[in-house]
């Protein structure tokens, strides 16, 4: 699984700067703090084990690369496997999965605090994060998702959910967190197949509902419906949507590997990616009108 793992996440990291970076060879780049204005931000989870994640920092008016920033500002690295990160407020926060910390910094990078949580005497590894009044939500692989209050940063509660919980995405004042199960993939119990839903005023359990294996990424449209891409690297990968009022689950035809999914406008743009028995992969690109439901 870590193979599988690592050589989707560098596929995933690389199609996902395209999408917020447009430079060449020509184009500097610096290791120096940056000046944030108007851009993005990059975060590189490094390989597993090394160490050696960072975050950059690219301005699209200048059409520079500030790389390294954390160190920069920070004087040392993020840690080793960073995940997920989200702009909230004047605040980041990053996940740093295998260093078992959220950090929380200003939009320059500047590290504000490193939130750490245990369960069962063990460090919680986090992995995606939402934000929503006040709060910001992170789903932990140890089977968990808490809540952070932004104020005194701290996690006010936990709540459990299934197995390896990965994203997670804010619907009809509901919070959906995909349960993918992937560390027991090679176990009898295998992958797991649920996304749980919890109210999100008494941070509970409402429902757990039955998609395909593996479900992995989570996207919203304004109508409510949540969209589910699960891929268990088999035949069995699917795109599924949650109906915004009944959360019934329905497969969306059209689609054989779906791996990656974003909606902008009610455009999904999704990715699909096939392997080869040598891990080889072939990509497709499709958009989906989300509103209309059709490709």
């Amino acid at each position: 699984m870590l193979l599988k793992n690592l050589k989707l996440s560098i596929c995933l990291l690389a199609l996902s700067a395209v999408v917020f970076v447009s430079c060449n060879d020509d184009d500097p780049i610096q290791e120096n703090p940056p000046v944030v204005t108007n851009g993005a931000y990059i975060l590189h989870s490094g390989l597993d084990g090394l160490n050696n994640s960072s975050l950059s920092y690219y301005d699209f008016a200048a059409k520079s690369l500030s790389s390294k920033v954390y160190r920069a500002v920070n004087g040392k690295d993020l840690g080793d496997t960073g995940n997920s990160m989200i702009v909230y407020g004047s605040k980041m926060y990053i996940t740093v999965s295998k260093s078992a910390k959220i950090l929380v910094t200003d939009k320059t990078g500047k590290l504000f605090r490193a939130i750490e949580s245990e369960n069962a005497g063990q460090l919680q590894k986090p992995r995606s994060l939402v934000a929503y009044e006040g709060k910001v939500y992170v789903t932990y692989y140890d089977g968990y998702i808490a809540r952070i209050d932004t104020a005194s940063l701290q996690v006010e509660k936990q709540v459990k959910v299934g197995r390896c919980p990965e994203e997670v995405v804010v619907a009809n004042k509901k919070l959906y967190v995909a349960n993918s199960g992937g560390l027991d993939y090679d176990k009898p119990i295998g992958y797991d197949k649920t996304v749980s839903v919890i109210d999100i005023n008494n941070f509970s359990v409402l429902k757990t509902l039955t998609v395909a294996l593996n479900p992995t990424k989570l996207q919203v449209d304004s109508q409510g419906d949540v969209y589910v891409v699960a891929n268990d690297y088999s035949l069995n990968a699917a795109l599924q949507r949650i109906d915004a009022k009944t959360d019934a689950v329905t497969k969306i035809d059209g689609f054989d590997a779906p791996f990656h999914i974003a909606i902008h406008n009610d455009k999904m743009y999704i990715i699909e990616s096939k392997y080869d028995e040598f891990w080889n992969p072939t990509y497709s690109f499709s958009v989906y009108d989300a509103k209309n439901e059709k490709l």
